[in-house]
């Protein structure tokens, strides 16, 4: 029975959307570990039903599903996106603090600008708004593609205003 909830095998190179065990998505002083602990001296025989399929992930014990749920109930949390808190949330946190000033808003406005504005060019001006191509290295591929082209594109744009301003310096020389 042991061998039942073992972790599934997973390639050193699979991309991995989710944490493949409970106790690699949380934290080792995260609370819901305390109640890990209360529900580990509970009886949960009844509750385990063998799973002869396979395929996919393998269950979840029911002790964990609890604690989870114990764990949100307890802090009035109804989502369990609520529930999970990955390792970026107090930055994410100290952003939220940060945005809540003037001048947190105002640099970030800037930097949104800077940020922004290549990628809305690429997607309203050059029209790309999805790959053609499938497959990971694909796309990175002809997304590297599209970075050459728009930096060709602001490239000719400097190239061309240096040789109209260059023009004008001769003309006005000439005179």
């Amino acid at each position: 029975m042991a061998q039942h909830w073992a972790k599934a095998p997973i390639e050193q190179s699979q991309i991995v959307l989710f944490s493949p065990t409970w106790e690699d998505a949380v934290s080792q002083d995260h609370p819901v570990r305390l109640l890990d602990e209360i529900l580990r001296g509970l009886d949960w025989s009844e509750w385990v039903t063998p799973c002869t399929d396979h395929r996919g992930w393998p269950p979840i014990h029911p002790r964990i599903l609890a604690a989870m749920l114990l764990y949100g109930l307890m802090r009035r949390i109804r989502s369990s996106r609520m529930i999970y808190r990955d390792q970026y949330e107090p930055l994410r946190e100290e952003m939220a603090i940060r945005m809540r000033t003037l001048v947190g808003r105002a640099t970030y406005r800037h930097q949104m600008h800077g940020a922004e504005t290549p990628f809305a060019h690429i997607k309203q001006a050059m029209g790309l708004r999805q790959f053609l191509l499938r497959g990971l290295e694909n796309v990175q591929t002809e997304w590297r593609w599209v970075c050459t082209a728009f930096n060709f594109k602001k490239l000719l744009k400097y190239v061309a205003a240096l040789r109209a301003e260059l023009s004008r310096e001769s003309a006005a020389m000439v005179v």
